[in-house]
Order: structure tokens, then C-alpha cells, then sequence
């Protein structure tokens, strides 16, 4: 398997297993409604005060951050793969990102506000180029 196979193969795992770790944790979430809640409450829910649903707290947080971890591998891989600095740069950030939303829930202080417009595209975005990526396979 080649880097950018590879690039693509680490995307498109994170991406997955995301969306499988939000469904997850929805359902041990008690009373959780996708209109009404954050995505982040799921990690933890903090309004006047701090929640913490577990185990559905776990589950979200752990898949956040192993996103995070292969969104960082799939950025190192697609700079081996397309010598692409930019592209590698902007992967990176979103890895990082990912990685802080496991790390930081709510109970950290941050805002956590408008993230299901934000996040739906960018893990469909992510399952997506991928699913490209990993056509390189056969191409190299």
C-alpha cells in the first residue's frame, strides 16, 4: 500500500469510526435529541451546570481523539505521497482539531456552539477523499 493509499485509508477509518462513536454515544445519551443538543454535549453537557453521561461520554471523547490521531497520520501520509505542504498543513490542522474536541469537552470552558453544520460536511468531506485517496492503490 502506498502513502497515498494509506493517506487515504487513515481518512477514511477516522471518519467512519466517528460517525459509528457519535451514534454510539447518542444512544447511551439519556434523552438526547440531534435538534436540541450539541454535538458536544455528548463529551459532556454544560449549561449552568456540568453533566457527564456515561458511558456515552467515553465513547465520544475516544472516538474524537482517534480521529484526531488518524485525520494526523493521513496529513504525515498525503505529505510522503503528494509532497502537497499545504494540503498536508490544512489535514493536519483539521487532526488536530478533531483531537481537541475529545480532549476539551465542554467542562474545559470552551464554546461549543453551531457544530452540526460545521461537522456533517467536514466528515462527509473526509469519507469521501478518503474513499479517493485509496484509489491511489492501483494507480501507483
Amino acid at each position: 500500500m502506498n502513502n497515498r493509499c494509506l493517506a487515504g485509508a487513515f481518512m477514511f477509518a477516522g471518519g467512519v469510526q466517528f460517525v459509528v462513536g457519535m451514534i454510539l454515544a447518542e444512544i447511551f445519551y439519556p434523552g438526547y435529541s440531534v435538534s436540541e443538543n450539541y454535538i458536544s454535549d455528548l463529551g459532556a453537557t454544560c449549561r449552568d451546570t456540568c453533566i457527564i453521561y456515561q458511558p456515552s461520554a467515553f465513547i465520544f471523547n475516544t472516538s474524537a481523539i482517534i480521529l484526531g490521531i488518524l485525520i494526523l497520520l493521513s496529513s504525515y501520509c498525503i505529505w510522503l505521497g503528494f509532497q502537497d505542504l499545504l494540503l498536508s498543513i490544512l489535514v493536519g490542522i483539521s487532526g488536530l482539531g478533531a483531537f481537541g474536541v475529545g480532549l476539551f469537552p465542554e467542562t474545559t470552558g470552551m464554546i461549543h456552539v453551531m457544530e452540526r453544520m460545521i461537522a456533517y460536511p467536514v466528515l462527509l468531506w473526509a469519507v469521501g477523499f478518503g474513499g479517493y485517496l485509496m484509489s491511489f492503490d492501483k494507480a501507483a
